[in-house]
């Protein structure tokens, strides 16, 4: 079954739980997102994180790590970078 739903990480996520996440937006705001969004992902869950510009993708990377990802993949496209991880 998929269920979908909107929220900010803040407001209207309480207790939900997902296997898969997705944010496409600029680095800063992927750095800011990771360590709230664990709470939300199930052990082994993927995040798929793009619109993250090659000059920053190494800052994304270490966030990533810092908060308990484990990168699985990358996809480059120009100058733009997507990463998929795993959340342990």
């Amino acid at each position: 079954m998929i269920d979908i739903r909107e929220g900010d990480l803040v407001a209207g996520l309480d207790g939900v739980k997902c296997e898969f996440a997705v944010a496409n937006i600029l680095a800063d705001v992927i750095a800011l997102l990771a360590a709230p969004l664990r709470r939300h992902l199930t052990p082994g869950a993927t995040f798929v994180c793009s619109g993250i510009l090659k000059e920053r993708e190494e800052d994304v990377k270490a966030v990533l790590a810092q908060n308990g990802y484990t990168l699985f993949d990358r996809l480059q496209k120009g100058d733009w970078v997507a990463l998929a991880a795993h959340a342990e």
